[in-house]
């Protein structure tokens, strides 16, 4: 944990909002247990979480999913998802993400993957087929086109226009995430040519 003297020189030196959030964030997210942590870095993958989906996120987990669920539950940035279970709030979300593929790719592909194949069992709801979808794109992006384009079809000639929105607005917010990734690894290698220069 940060002593008090470098945490306040690190939001001093942070440039914007959404990096004196991101210093907060690592400060809770380094106080946690390597199981909770591992479990909070995964309930940022979907778009909400349940001891079910915890599991396929993490199944060297399994044993204790019910015990870390309730424990997710006491963290400030985790809040119920209406009917679903919980998630973890949207704007930590983002930078969680954002900062999970920027630093391990691997790791974010690799849960990415999980969430993909358990959507891809459980998709008998559109905002389940949209949340597979979601976790394709990542995954799989050739069979996220072929799905997408099922889907979009079956939709359309069913006029099922509030879950083609709703799925317009999930890609659009992945489309959002990619764009942040780029800038933040350019802003990083500009970095490291500055740097290099000197």
């Amino acid at each position: 944990m940060l002593f008090r003297s470098e945490f306040i020189s690190q939001i001093e030196v942070a440039k914007t909002e959404e990096e004196r959030s991101w210093i907060i964030i690592k400060i809770l997210l380094d106080s946690l247990s390597p199981e909770l942590s591992e479990a909070v870095w995964a309930a940022a993958i979907p778009h909400w979480f349940n001891p079910e989906i915890l599991a396929a996120l993490c199944p060297g987990l399994e044993s204790t999913i019910e015990k870390l669920y309730e424990k997710l539950q006491e963290l400030s940035f985790v809040e119920e998802f209406p009917g679903r279970g919980y998630n973890i709030h949207d704007s930590t979300r983002k930078q969680m993400l954002t900062h999970l593929w920027s630093k391990d790719p691997e790791r974010f592909c690799q849960l990415s993957k999980n969430a993909a194949n358990y959507f891809a069992q459980h998709n008998n709801q559109p905002e389940l087929q949209i949340e597979w979808l979601y976790h394709l794109i990542v995954t799989n992006p050739d069979q996220a086109a072929e799905a997408l384009a099922q889907v979009i079809y079956q939709w359309l000639n069913s006029f099922r226009i509030a879950e083609l929105d709703f799925l317009k607005n999930r890609l659009l917010e992945r489309v959002e995430l990619d764009a942040n990734i780029i800038f933040i690894n350019q802003e990083n290698d500009n970095l490291k040519q500055k740097i290099n220069r000197q």
